[in-house]
């Protein structure tokens, strides 16, 4: 939903973003807002008993789904960083705080951001070794 901010507009209800894969970053390519996935199964899990699941993937949606009026309010404001509606309310900055913690948790340690943290924090997990994949 909040992608198409970031899209390029081509037609009518047309956007388009142009995105790079980690493994290639020299080369881009186009896609709409509704086309960017992860890769199928990474956030799969499977249970001590041995079923698998896709709890953290319902988590995830789970907080998109609460920021998204947040986010409207925000992205959908001409004024933008000007918007009348700031300082948000308490459960609108809850709400958008869960899908930032939701967005940090989904990078994966052992990918090198594609900007240097300022603080060394980048530096520091990539030494870490990475965690166990079920």
């Amino acid at each position: 939903m909040y992608l198409k901010h970031f899209a390029q507009r081509l037609a009518r209800r047309k956007y388009q973003l142009m995105v790079r894969r980690i493994g290639k970053i020299n080369k881009s390519f186009p896609v709409t807002p509704t086309g960017i996935a992860a890769e199928t199964g990474y956030y799969w899990g499977i249970s001590a008993e041995g079923v698998p699941h896709h709890h953290v993937e319902e988590l995830f949606t789970s907080l998109e789904g609460h920021a998204e009026t947040v986010l409207k309010v925000l992205l959908d404001d001409p004024d933008w960083a000007l918007t009348p509606h700031w300082p948000l309310r308490p459960d609108q900055r809850h709400a958008l705080a869960w899908l930032h913690s939701g967005h940090q948790l989904r990078r994966p340690i052992e990918r090198p951001p594609l900007v240097p943290d300022p603080f060394g924090a980048t530096k520091s997990a990539r030494k870490s070794a990475p965690p166990p994949r079920p």
